[in-house]
């Protein structure tokens, strides 16, 4: 093959290299492209579809984010996060027992604190949680969404599922929106977190009973012990 020969061969193998750098460009590009727009799509899909609706539960003397008189001799303050399975754990199976054995007697008074140590949608789902208080819904809404917790930062506290949950406790949809989008509660949670940390929590769950720390989702005997001594000191 002649020089001239294979300086023309060279140029078209360089040329069909670009070519072929190009094509996988574009169809990298494509991709990103097409993650973005049908990801949010399937994952607003999953936000309205398929929620987990906890059994209805009962919430004495529920005001706020409060269980209980406000004469109640023992108060305990309650650190969370949405997205902690621990906190769930605690909220499903040993909060009920406090509250049947405890809340309903007058004895104790259960107070939630927002601590949103977990991730962006541990902070969303808190907003969320305190616009469904100002609808005197909570209990439920946290309810709602602990039973639908997923993987972390996983979209599964969604603008669009945290609407849903919304919707399917009959709130008002427009002032549930409102409150959701401003982000109205954040200084609130904000201040909680600090006043947290300033406490020594550092992770979830965390309990003050009349001020003596407990950490972890503890058995409900061992809330027992804590709230009986409590008690006696308080009388």
């Amino acid at each position: 093959m002649s020089k001239r020969a294979e300086m023309i061969a060279r140029r078209q193998r360089q040329k069909l290299q670009r070519r072929l750098i190009a094509l996988v460009m574009i169809i990298g590009a494509a991709l990103v492209i097409a993650a973005l727009l049908i990801g949010p799509g399937l994952n607003a899909t999953r936000s309205a579809a398929d929620i987990v609706v906890p059994e209805p539960r009962e919430f004495t003397l529920a005001e706020g984010t409060s269980l209980g008189s406000p004469d109640a001799p023992v108060v305990i303050e309650d650190y969370s996060d949405f997205q902690c399975s621990h906190c769930k754990n605690f909220h499903e199976n040993t909060l009920p027992q406090i509250i049947e054995n405890y809340v309903a007697t007058g004895q104790v008074r259960v107070e939630f604190r927002q601590y949103p140590f977990l991730g962006q949608e541990s902070k969303d789902a808190a907003n969320a949680s305190l616009c469904a208080a100002e609808q005197d819904r909570f209990w439920e809404y946290a309810s709602l969404l602990f039973a639908n917790q997923g993987s972390i930062d996983a979209r599964w506290f969604s603008s669009a599922r945290l609407l849903a949950f919304a919707e399917t406790l009959n709130l008002d949809q427009e002032q549930f929106s409102s409150c959701l989008d401003e982000g109205r509660f954040d200084t609130r949670i904000e201040a909680e977190y600090t006043a947290g940390t300033d406490m020594g929590v550092n992770s979830t769950p965390t309990f003050f009973i009349n001020g003596q720390k407990l950490v972890g989702a503890a058995p409900f005997a061992d809330f027992q012990l804590a709230i009986d001594s409590a008690l006696q000191l308080a009388d």
